[in-house]
């Protein structure tokens, strides 16, 4: 059984993070808001949860990588 899960989005500028969202609990989780970008630039956002049991190693640390994105 988890304990805590951990919650991270990077958004990515050219290769290069951004800004950051996180969220932790053994419930449910969200993090998120409006983020201005500028224009000329190619984004991609990264997610991943990082599950814990409850003597806090790591269970599982899946990640996803949305497609990249030219603004």
């Amino acid at each position: 059984m988890f304990r805590r899960v951990l919650f991270r989005s990077e958004l990515k500028k050219d290769g290069s993070t951004i800004k950051t969202w996180t969220d932790s609990g053994s419930g449910s989780l969200s993090a998120g808001g409006t983020y201005y970008v500028p224009t000329g630039h190619t984004y991609v956002v990264v997610t991943t949860v990082t599950v814990y049991d409850s003597n806090s190693k790591v269970v599982e640390s899946p990640s996803a990588t949305s497609p990249e994105k030219s603004y």
